[in-house]
């Protein structure tokens, strides 16, 4: 999706700078960021972000064109769907997906102001990315002048997805910045290569010795936010999934004939147990279930898990307030369940035979 999207905004800014308007250039454009909606929705930030330069730039004759690319490579998204019935079923998961839960608190129009009000949270989420956020805005903010002038399009661009971003996602995860960081990086990159080549004159840094400060200052950044960000990707390697580990759980909790069992566990436990049970189902998946149906708590959770004839359930002590079962102890028996097992990591309730 980014790659389409960064593919298609060369050919746009191509076409926006060109003195001669070259109409299949925006078209391709238009097919370039349709493809980014086709493979994920999320590509309609690319493509109203797109759209919106256009509008920027007063290419209001492009629009059209860069409309119908954009309309017809989208519609490859449908490309199974042979009858009505597909439509309705599509629009029916699309509206309940857990993703727009937010939408049911206040009014639905206001929600993308309130959104974007609030963006700043995606940048300071966390540890791992607060350092790269400081890192990537004071860079930005001192090479602001200069990429603004020298890149303008790529700057309204950056501009217009952080903005729509802060808009459309419905939730302050990191990943979404998935969409920007290509162009932040570009931005961080060139700003570096204006520094080394003495080009900068931003906010009064107009001066050797200033550009010199500016360097040392940005260069401090990028060492600490490289430093913190091994640091966390290291922690990550050491606590990576344990195979060995799941499988000793399989062991401890089951008798022979897994493979004829439908279980509730962590996403993890699909390494590698996955081919050791008839399916495994994600103690994720009944969270996310709850936000549609609130009975899914305490004896109703494992109400839900019979209708899917689960026979063991592992889950996981993150959901065990949410889903009300952290007051369960073990040899605890509730409708077809008791529970096995209750340790630091995880609750584990056996159906009764």
């Amino acid at each position: 999706m980014m790659t389409l999207g960064f593919a298609g905004f060369i050919l746009m800014e191509k076409f926006i700078e060109s003195p001669v308007k070259k109409p299949l250039l925006i078209f391709f454009s238009g097919i370039l960021f349709g493809l980014t909606m086709a493979t994920h929705l999320n590509g309609i930030i690319l493509v109203s972000s797109a759209f919106f330069l256009l509008i920027w730039t007063r290419n209001f004759l492009a629009i059209p064109l860069y409309g119908l690319g954009a309309l017809l490579a989208f519609m490859v998204y449908f490309y199974d769907y042979t009858g009505l019935s597909y439509f309705e079923l599509w629009y029916l998961q699309f509206s309940n997906a857990p993703y727009l839960d937010s939408l049911t608190a206040g009014l639905v129009w206001l929600k993308p102001v309130f959104n974007l009000i609030t963006e700043h949270i995606r940048y300071f989420h966390n540890p791992r990315i607060i350092f790269f956020s400081i890192f990537m805005i004071v860079t930005i903010i001192i090479g602001f002048k200069f990429l603004y002038k020298n890149y303008t399009n790529l700057m309204r661009f950056s501009i217009l997805i952080t903005i729509i971003t802060g808009m459309v996602a419905m939730h302050k995860a990191v990943h979404y910045l998935l969409i920007n960081i290509p162009y932040f990086i570009i931005l961080i990159v060139l700003t570096f290569k204006s520094l080394y080549e003495k080009q900068l004159n931003s906010l009064a840094i107009d001066s050797e010795k200033k550009q010199t400060s500016a360097q040392f200052l940005l260069l401090g950044l990028c060492i600490v936010f490289i430093s913190i960000s091994t640091y966390y990707n290291i922690l990550l390697a050491m606590e990576k999934f344990n195979s060995e580990e799941n499988h000793n759980l399989t062991e401890k909790y089951t008798d022979s004939g897994t493979r004829e069992m439908n279980i509730v566990a962590p996403m993890t436990f699909i390494f590698n147990e996955i081919t050791e049970f008839k399916s495994i189902q994600g103690d994720l998946s009944y969270y996310e279930l709850q936000k549609l149906d609130p009975s899914i708590k305490g004896p109703g959770l494992l109400r839900k898990a019979e209708t899917f004839d689960i026979s063991l359930m592992m889950i996981s002590k993150y959901y065990h307030e949410p889903l009300g079962i952290s007051e369960y102890e073990i040899h605890d028996t509730i409708g077809q369940f008791h529970v096995l097992d209750k340790n630091d990591e995880l609750l584990v309730f056996k159906r009764l035979q």
